[in-house]
């Protein structure tokens, strides 16, 4: 079963890039957080983009611990090779839809300046 909280959404963290260049998780206000699940920064970074699927516009789906976790590139914020972002909801197995959609409720902005650098309809 997937979690959901009150308000009807998943809980959803952002791990990238938020108004400047290094990678943390972030919630939905912006606010870093050392982990979310059982992940930290360091267990996200580049690590959930297939081996030769750093293509632009790539949207990488691993499943991990009761988490659904959408990879792909992201230099949107900061213009370094290896830029990269991810959404990780709680609930495993869901589809990459299911996961933009989450992510689009709690991060609107995020979601807004991705659009031009991912395929969120794969």
């Amino acid at each position: 079963m997937i979690p959901v909280r009150k308000d009807k959404t998943m809980k959803v963290a952002f791990f990238g890039c938020w108004k400047h260049a290094g990678h943390h998780i972030y919630d939905p206000h912006g606010v870093t957080m050392d982990s979310f699940g059982p992940f930290i920064p360091e267990s996200l970074d580049g690590v959930l983009l297939r081996k030769g699927h750093r293509i632009p516009g790539q949207v990488d789906v691993t499943c991990f611990k009761d988490h659904t976790v959408i990879a792909f590139i992201d230099n949107t914020v900061d213009r370094r090779p290896g830029g990269n972002g991810a959404f990780i909801v709680e609930g495993y197995g869901l589809t990459k839809k299911e996961c933009w959609a989450e992510a689009t409720k709690l991060y609107p902005q995020i979601v807004e300046r991705l659009k031009a650098v991912t395929r969120q309809g794969d």
